[in-house]
């Protein structure tokens, strides 16, 4: 479902994601991973990469060279870490089809343990972590 300018107004939007973007982060949406060598491509290029791009075929994530389920991308429960160096993964992408409102929440959690590790701390649960919304297929690694 498409959000309205009314739920969620333009400059609201432009204003959080400038805000974002001041701290350094460095966005790159529709970024297409097309095999294992754009992937590696991409994480020699950053410190950490965040996978939050929606369902994604079995065989897609197996092509790129990453561990999945029938449902997802295999990650740590807790920290949403993978098992790559530096590549972490919330939403669809780790449970197949998901609702909006539980990959916001991944969002906020993963945003946590990203930190953690770009501050080269030891990758933890964030003290609030949901494990709400985990399918049976996801295991620790």
């Amino acid at each position: 479902m498409k959000t309205s300018e009314a739920e969620l107004p333009r400059r609201v939007l432009d204003g959080e994601i400038a805000q974002i973007l001041r701290l350094g982060v460095e966005l790159r949406a529709n970024c297409r991973i097309h095999d294992r060598e754009s992937l590696d491509e991409l994480c020699r290029a950053f410190d950490v990469v965040l996978l939050a791009c929606g369902a994604v075929p079995g065989e897609q994530l197996t092509a790129w060279g990453l561990k999945a389920t029938r449902r997802g991308l295999v990650v740590d429960r807790e920290t949403f870490q993978t098992d790559r160096q530096g590549m972490f993964a919330a939403g669809s992408v780790i449970r197949g089809k998901s609702m909006v409102v539980r990959s916001a929440a991944d969002g906020k959690e993963v945003a946590a343990c990203i930190g953690q590790y770009l501050r080269g701390e030891k990758v933890r649960a964030p003290e609030n972590h949901s494990r709400r919304g985990w399918g049976a297929s996801l295991r620790r690694r």
